[in-house]
């Protein structure tokens, strides 16, 4: 066998080991996404994660994680924790935000927008509402097909009129013109059935 076949053969076996090796980081790095976690990688400078681009995805599946802890957080007497672990879930979907695509940046917005609106740390009772009414403008205008931040969005506007004392819309009472007995609503109060 001549040196020049050796050479190609053993250049061949190690091309052949990187590509194993990357086929394992690549699947090493699909399992981080369904359990959350690091990955274990066989090549140095994990070229798998360049080649996946999943950090946005882990980004945004940490924040959902954290938006969940921080949800199930019972109001007792550890308001501190409770606290941390809201922060927790608005710094991990703020960074989720800012590095995923239109549609993750969207998807974490509607998180952080309900994270905003019950905040219950302020005395301001209108700031979360507001802090939250433009979180959730944002991720409608990030991803305008964001059915889950459109509705997040139109309960808030509910809840602001409701709580504003403000009620938009036709009134339900007789009006000045509740003499003529005519029609839903136009009778004296108690005179029903």
């Amino acid at each position: 066998m001549s040196p020049l076949r050796i050479g190609l053969s053993l250049a061949a076996l190690a091309l052949g080991v990187v590509a194993l090796a990357l086929a394992h980081d690549v699947r090493s790095w699909e399992r981080a996404v369904e359990d959350v976690r690091a990955p274990s990688t066989w090549l140095p400078g994990d070229p798998g994660s360049d080649l996946v681009a999943l950090d946005d995805d882990l980004a945004l599946r940490k924040g959902e994680r954290a938006f969940s802890i921080a949800v199930r957080s019972p109001f007792g007497f550890d308001r501190a924790r409770r606290a941390a672990r809201r922060a927790e879930a608005e710094l991990a979907l703020s960074e989720a935000a800012d590095q995923g695509s239109a549609r993750q940046a969207s998807r974490a917005g509607n998180l952080l927008g309900i994270l905003a609106a019950t905040a219950d740390d302020t005395t301001d009772a209108s700031e979360p509402e507001r802090r939250a009414e433009s979180i959730l403008d944002a991720a409608v205008r990030a991803n305008p097909n964001n059915i889950a931040a459109k509705y997040n969005l139109e309960l808030l506007f509910r809840r602001i009129v409701v709580v504003g004392g403000l009620r938009e819309g036709p009134a339900y009472g007789s009006g000045n013109l509740g003499g003529s007995r005519a029609g839903a609503g136009a009778g004296l109060p108690g005179s029903g059935y």
